[in-house]
């Protein structure tokens, strides 16, 4: 009996140990998400994979239980879609730097899809595996963050308004941006803004002004970016998720709000006229940028880029129709959008590679109901999925590294970790009245 004791408090003792190596690995995988240009990456990935199996061989006879089967496809649909990924964009379209995975080398875009596979595969496995409530280091970890995003923001943009827009389109790095969230940081940002709210709602009041600090610095850097896209996805995003959460009799309002918008910029002319006097009135690109999207929903026509996008998206949509299956496989010299991930992934790779691509995005979601209180957090799952759907049909993502960590693991991670106080409690009580 007591040798039972002394081999089942060793296995503790290992997986407690695993359990910190990793919470300390996922804060550095976050940073390396989301300051990738001065962290050097290769070891962290390294290490992920190599304290991942730890924690896998110490909670095996855990694994059967934890695991749903919709999980484990998500789970081949992402090893499958990041083959590929690798296969096509490392042999068949050779472009960019060189990247090397199992002792092959291979130019492209594969080593974004290596990254995937070695660093954010293993967080997921983690998150998975693991029952816990949010560590405080990863909480502390993910404040800093914010913050030190916040107050080099409001250094850029002290200097010049329009600051981070030019960093993206220009790719000029000058002094005062450096520091300051890219391109694709701010739009894992708005991904995660669903999460946060979702926390406000459900955790105790200790830890409420911590979130909600959080949504006011993710909110205040999605808006000063001046990426239109990613500020109208954070506002689709937060809307679905107060009209899931209202009470009925609200929603009805929320609704009418919403159809009486649309119905402005897509049928009234006026809709348009009052984007335009916001762009000639009011600075900032994302004016302008709005003003161009209300143009083309409305006549159809715009003095901005978004009808030419339209253009892009349709090359995509041609190499998939010659090709469905294979897609670009077969015709290396198909031109693709560049502007759509979703299209970029059926004109390059066809239904072979676009449908292991499904089953992740369906994966994660079945990842966040399986950690959670699904009746509770159903709103911000929801949201969430939602706004990358949306994000991989509208804008190029494909490289962008950290909106996938913070789809397959900072939303997943945040909607796990409920502390669940007085508050929880009742709003899961009325959700089973």
């Amino acid at each position: 009996m007591r040798q039972g004791y002394i081999v089942n408090q060793k296995k503790n003792n290992l997986l407690q140990i695993g359990q910190g190596l990793c919470f300390f690995v996922i804060a550095l995988n976050l940073l390396w998400a989301f300051f990738a240009e001065s962290i050097l990456s290769r070891v962290f990935p390294i290490c992920c994979i190599g304290i991942t199996g730890l924690v896998i061989v110490s909670m095996s006879a855990r694994i059967g239980k934890s695991f749903k089967v919709s999980v484990f496809a998500g789970y081949v649909g992402f090893v499958i879609w990041c083959l590929i990924g690798i296969l096509i964009y490392g042999f068949i379209m050779p472009n960019g730097s060189q990247a090397t995975f199992l002792l092959f080398t291979m130019p492209g875009y594969a080593i974004f899809f290596v990254r995937m596979f070695v660093s954010v595969l293993p967080c997921m496995l983690f998150v998975d595996l693991n029952e816990f409530k949010i560590h405080k280091f990863i909480k502390v970890v993910i404040f800093v963050v914010l913050l030190v995003s916040v107050f080099f923001v409001l250094r850029a943009v002290a200097i010049d308004p329009d600051a981070l827009r030019k960093r993206a389109v220009e790719g000029e790095l000058f002094d005062i941006l450096r520091w300051t969230p890219g391109y694709a940081i701010v739009y894992a940002y708005a991904i995660t803004l669903p999460a946060f709210l979702h926390k406000i709602k459900v955790t105790t009041k200790k830890t409420r002004v911590f979130y909600l600090c959080c949504t006011f610095m993710i909110a205040y850097i999605v808006m000063v970016s001046q990426f239109a896209t990613a500020l109208l996805l954070a506002i689709v995003g937060t809307l679905v998720y107060l009209l899931l959460t209202a009470r009925k009799q609200n929603r009805i309002y929320i609704i009418f709000i919403m159809i009486l918008f649309i119905y402005i910029v897509l049928v009234l002319d006026g809709g348009a006229d009052i984007f335009r006097w916001l762009s000639k009135h009011v600075n900032g690109t994302w004016v302008t940028k709005l003003n161009d999207i209300a143009e083309t929903l409305s006549s159809g026509e715009s003095t901005g880029t978004v009808s030419d996008r339209t253009v892009l998206y349709s090359k995509s949509l041609e190499s998939f129709l010659k090709s469905p299956l294979l897609g670009g496989i077969t015709n290396v010299k198909a031109e693709l959008s560049g502007h759509a991930t979703a299209l970029d992934i059926l004109g390059s790779g066809g239904l072979f590679a676009f449908i292991p691509f499904c089953m992740y995005i369906y994966g994660t979601y079945a990842r966040m109901k399986h950690h959670i209180s699904y009746e509770v957090s159903k709103p911000a799952v929801i949201a969430c999925v939602l706004e990358f759907v949306l994000m991989v049909f509208l804008k190029n993502i494909i490289t962008s590294m950290a909106v996938f960590f913070a789809f397959s693991v900072m939303v997943p991670l945040l909607l796990k970790s409920e502390e669940m106080g007085d508050v929880s409690n009742e709003l899961r009580e009325e959700s089973n009245i």
